[in-house]
């Protein structure tokens, strides 16, 4: 459980910096991440005592009491569902199951120069579509100019 918590700081340190890179909104990556980020250092120092280690890095005493044990217990639930809710979001997003729904629906009910609403928060779909709108441009301008070239040599 511990190495869990090490990681979940790690990954932490690093979506506070791609959501700011990126631009997502900046209460859940800075205000609710350093929340989450200091939750679980208490949890950490609560950790060691558990472990019976705390005694020896911190020799001041402290009563035992249900309170404690139930901080503990909610800091590593919350960097349990926090961490794997930061893995599923942006570990691997191409390997989301409803990802080709959606994309499937942006080119069924968005028209190609609309930019929709639910487009703002999905990168992945708004980059991909951009795409091929990039590529049918580069066919379509390869067709005129071909039929620019032909037409000059007819004249």
């Amino acid at each position: 459980m511990g190495i869990m918590v090490l990681v979940y700081i790690l990954v932490e340190l690093n979506i506070i910096n791609r959501e700011v890179a990126m631009g997502f909104h900046m209460f859940f990556g800075l205000f609710l991440g350093g929340f989450l980020f200091a939750l679980c250092i208490v949890g950490l120092v609560e950790m060691l005592d558990w472990h019976g280690a705390r005694k020896e890095l911190f020799p001041f005493p402290q009563k035992e009491t249900r309170r404690r044990k139930l901080k503990i217990i909610l800091c590593y639930v919350v960097a349990f569902f926090f961490g794997c809710s930061v893995a599923l979001r942006w570990g691997d997003l191409l390997h989301d199951p409803f990802y080709r729904v959606r994309l499937w629906w942006y080119r069924l009910c968005v028209r190609k120069d609309e930019f929709h609403s639910s487009l703002d928060m999905d990168v992945i779909a708004m980059a991909n579509m951009n795409a091929i709108q990039q590529e049918a441009y580069t066919l379509d301008l390869a067709r005129r100019r071909r039929i620019a070239h032909l037409r000059d040599m007819d004249e």
